[in-house]
C-alpha cells in the first residue's frame, strides 16, 4: 500500500507540475530578471597592461575600437567603426556560494567553488584518461597529480615509519611568473611564502582552523616552510602516500575537496578583510560577487595555462531546479543545472546535455550524535564529553557505549550477528535500522530522479566506500533491505512509540530536497513517525559539526555512488575526520577510535593489496552492522547547454560542475 501511495502521490504532482511548469518558469524568470535589474550591473574593473607568463599565451584580446568622430563638412558623415562584439558568458547554477579566500575559516562547498569556478588553482590537477565512470577517464590518486602550481616535487622519507617523530619530508618547486589577480588586475607573483601560508593557515599549524580540509592539514603534516622564493617544505605529522588528492580530500588536487592556494602579500596588506576579497591565480578573476545570488568575473587573457574565448562570466544562482530548466528553455542561459525530470522534454526542443560530468552524487543520511571517543587516539589525552553527545528518549538514535557512565570503561563489542552486546548501545542500532529499512530506495530512484538514479547503500561513513553495488569490493550483505515488517520489529525494540518527532536535516544546496522528502514521507508513512524538515543551508549549521555539537538525522551528498566505484580498489579509510582531531575540521557527528585504528591500519598498506582488501572488508563489515548511516540514492548531475551559444567545453569528470574556462561560445 505504501508503495502504491507513494508512486500514485508522485504522478498527481508530477502532472500538476509539468502542467503548471511553463507559467510558473515565466514569473521566476520575471522574478529573477527583476532582481537583476534593480541590483544593476556592475561595471568590471579595468586593469594594467599585465607581464606576460612564461608559458605561450594566446594573444591578447583587441580592444574595442573607438567610432570614428562626424565630418564637419555637410557632406554624409563615415558610419563608425564597428566595434568588437564582447562575449559574455551566463551560467545558471543551483549555488554559487560567498567568497572565503581565507583559508583558515575556508568551508565546503563555498572554497571548492573558488578553484571549480576558475578563480583559485592548487598544487596538483587531472590526467586525461580512458578510465573510469561510462569511459570518461578514472579520477583517483593515480591520475590527479599532474602538475599545476607545483611542476615537481621529492621526498625524503625514513625506512618505516615506526618513529611518529620522523615520518619523512616532501620538497615542492613552485611555478614561476605565476599571477595573483584581485578585483582591480594583477596584484602579486605566486611564491612559496604563498603556498606554506595556504596550509598552514588552514590547519597545519593553526589550531583555530575550520577549513573543510582542517582534519587533514593537521593530520599529515606539521608547519610548511618556504625555503626560498620557489621552493616549499613539507614535514609529515603522519606520513600518508596520497597526501595530493586523498582519495577525493586531500591537501590540494583539483580533483576533490582540496585546499586552494591563497596570496600572503594580499593578506599581509589587508588582514582580516582577505576573507571576502576574491583573488586567485585562475583563469577568471572576480570583480563582484554577491553571496549566494550572483558573481561576475573577467576572463584573462594571461593565464600561463588557459586563457578563455570570451570577455565575461556571469553566474547566477537559481534554487530551484523548474527555474534553472526554464532559463535555459527561454535562452536566458548559456549553461544551466537542469531539473533531472526536464531532460528528456529540453532534449526533444533541441538543448544538448554534457555528458562529461562525473557528478553521480550519493545522497547519504548520518545519524549525528554517535560520539564515542573519549581518550584522543593520538596523544592519549582525554577528551570531554561532546555537546552533541545526548542520548536518552529525544535522541534514540544515539547510542550510550559507557558502562555506568564511565567513560573509562565503554562497549563496542558485536555478538555473531553483528548487534551491539551492550543494551543502550543494542537499542539505538535498533532504531537506526528501523529508519534505514524503512526507505524504498529502488522507488525513489524510479520517480525522483526519473531512473537516472539507482539504490545505494553504506554503513558508518559515506565517502569513497565500496556501498555501490557496481565497487569491486562490494558485497551482496551490505545491501539494506526495503522491509517494512522488519523496520517495525526494529522500531518496536528500540522502545519508540509512533508519533515520535524528531528533526531530519536536509542542508542546502548539498541535499537533494526531493529526496528529502520522498525519504521523509516515507519514514512517516512506514513507521508511523513525524520527522520534520529543516532545510538551512550548510554553512549555518557547519559550526556545530565543527564543534561536535550536531546531533540530528541528516541527509548529505557525499555518500558511495557509481564514480567512486570506478575507482581503483583498496587504499586509506576513512580519510579523515571521525575521531578527536588537534585542529577543527568537518565531523558528521560521528566519532570513535575505531574510526583512527581503521585508517591508521590502511594508511601503512600497499593500496590493493590481499592484506589492505582484506582489512577493508573488515572494517566496512562492522560500518554497516554498527548502522550509523546509510545511502538511499545517487542522483546525477545533468548540465544542459544551448547549442546555439555553446561549441564546445572541456568538461572534466570532477564531482562537481568546472573547467568554465575551457567553454568555448560561438
Amino acid at each position: 500500500m505504501c508503495l502504491r501511495k507513494f508512486r500514485n502521490v508522485f504522478q498527481g504532482h508530477e502532472q500538476i507540475r509539468r502542467s503548471n511548469l511553463k507559467q510558473l518558469s515565466s514569473l521566476r524568470i520575471f522574478g529573477a530578471l527583476l532582481l537583476i535589474s534593480a541590483f544593476g550591473l556592475i561595471a568590471a574593473c579595468s586593469s594594467s597592461d599585465e607581464e606576460a607568463a612564461p608559458a605561450p599565451a594566446p594573444a591578447a584580446k583587441t580592444a574595442p575600437a573607438p567610432a570614428a568622430p562626424a565630418k564637419a563638412a555637410p557632406a554624409p558623415a563615415t558610419a563608425p567603426a564597428a566595434a568588437e562584439e564582447t562575449k559574455t558568458l551566463t551560467l545558471v547554477l543551483d549555488g554559487v556560494g560567498s567568497p572565503m579566500y581565507r583559508n583558515e575559516k575556508a568551508t565546503w562547498p563555498d572554497n571548492m567553488y573558488n578553484y571549480y569556478f576558475g578563480f583559485q588553482e592548487l598544487l596538483t590537477k587531472w590526467q586525461p584518461n580512458d578510465g573510469g565512470f561510462r569511459n570518461m577517464g578514472a579520477v583517483n590518486d593515480d591520475n590527479c597529480e599532474v602538475p599545476m602550481l607545483a611542476t615537481d616535487w621529492s621526498y625524503d622519507l625514513p625506512d618505516n615509519f615506526d618513529d611518529p617523530e620522523n615520518q619523512g619530508t616532501v620538497t615542492l618547486n613552485i611555478r614561476q611568473g605565476v599571477k595573483f589577480y584581485t578585483a582591480d588586475g594583477e596584484h602579486s607573483e605566486l611564491t612559496a611564502e604563498d603556498v606554506a601560508w595556504s596550509f598552514n593557515d588552514a590547519g597545519s599549524d593553526n589550531p583555530n582552523a575550520t577549513h573543510s580540509n582542517a582534519g587533514e592539514a593537521y593530520s599529515w603534516f606539521k608547519k610548511w616552510e618556504a625555503i626560498d622564493t620557489h621552493t616549499v617544505k613539507g614535514t609529515f605529522r603522519e606520513y600518508v602516500a596520497d597526501w595530493l588528492n586523498g582519495g577525493g580530500a586531500g591537501i590540494s588536487s583539483i580533483c576533490g575537496d582540496a585546499i586552494g592556494i591563497v596570496s600572503k602579500t594580499l593578506f599581509d596588506e589587508i588582514g582580516e578583510d582577505i576573507m571576502t576579497t576574491p583573488h586567485g591565480t585562475g583563469p577568471l578573476y572576480v570583480t563582484s560577487w554577491r553571496p549566494n545570488e550572483r558573481i561576475e568575473a573577467n576572463a584573462r587573457t594571461d593565464h600561463w595555462d588557459n586563457s578563455p574565448n570570451y570577455d565575461k562570466a556571469i553566474y547566477i544562482q537559481a534554487s530551484e531546479s523548474a527555474t534553472r530548466s526554464a532559463m535555459l528553455e527561454t535562452k536566458e542561459a548559456d549553461v544551466s543545472m537542469v531539473s533531472i525530470q526536464d531532460v528528456k522534454g529540453l532534449e526533444g526542443k533541441g538543448f544538448k546535455m554534457h555528458d562529461g560530468l562525473n557528478q553521480v552524487l550519493g545522497q547519504f543520511l548520518y545519524m549525528s550524535g554517535n560520539y564515542w571517543s573519549y581518550v584522543d587516539p593520538a596523544t592519549g589525552e582525554d577528551v570531554p564529553l561532546r555537546k552533541g553527545f545526548t542520548p536518552g528518549p529525544d535522541h534514540p538514535w544515539i547510542g550510550d557505549p559507557r558502562i555506568d557512565g564511565d567513560t573509562k570503561n565503554i562497549d563496542l563489542s558485536l555478538d555473531d550477528n553483528g548487534r551491539f552486546n551492550h543494551e543502550p548501545m543494542r537499542k539505538a542500532q535498533a532504531f537506526r535500522r528501523a529508519i534505514l529499512h524503512a526507505i524504498d530506495r529502488d522507488l525513489i530512484a524510479e520517480t525522483i530522479t526519473a531512473g537516472y538514479g539507482k539504490a545505494i547503500y553504506g554503513g558508518g561513513h559515506g565517502s569513497n566506500q565500496a556501498h555501490d553495488e557496481s565497487h569491486p569490493e562490494f558485497k551482496d550483505r551490505w545491501k539494506i533491505a526495503f522491509d517494512v515488517e522488519l523496520a517495525k520489529e526494529y522500531l518496536a525494540e528500540a522502545g519508540v512509540e509512533a508519533g515520535f518527532e524528531f528533526e531530519y536535516f536536509c542542508p542546502q544546496p548539498t541535499a537533494s530536497m526531493e529526496v528529502c522528502q520522498a525519504t521523509v514521507g516515507m519514514i512517516e508513512d512506514n513507521l508511523g513517525l513525524k520527522p520534520s524538515i529543516a532545510s538551512q543551508t550548510y554553512g549555518s549549521r557547519r559550526p556545530t559539526m565543527v564543534g561536535r555539537e550536531i546531533n540530528v538525522i541528516w541527509q548529505t551528498n557525499w555518500g558511495p555512488n557509481s564514480t567512486h566505484a570506478a575507482q581503483s580498489p583498496g587504499g586509506t579509510i576513512p580519510v579523515c575526520c571521525l575521531w578527536p582531531i588537534g585542529s577543527g575540521g568537518y565531523n558528521a557527528g560521528i566519532e570513535s577510535n575505531e574510526f583512527y585504528n581503521d585508517y591508521d591500519s590502511t594508511r601503512k598498506q600497499e593500496k590493493g593489496s590481499p592484506e589492505n582488501l582484506a582489512t577493508r572488508e573488515a572494517i566496512m563489515d562492522r560500518w554497516y552492522n554498527w548502522s550509523l548511516g546509510g545511502g538511499i540514492v545517487e542522483v546525477p548531475t545533468l548540465i544542459g547547454m544551448n547549442p546555439e551559444t555553446v561549441d564546445s567545453w572541456d568538461l572534466k569528470p570532477f564531482r562537481m560542475i568546472n573547467s568554465f574556462d575551457t567553454i568555448v561560445l560561438k
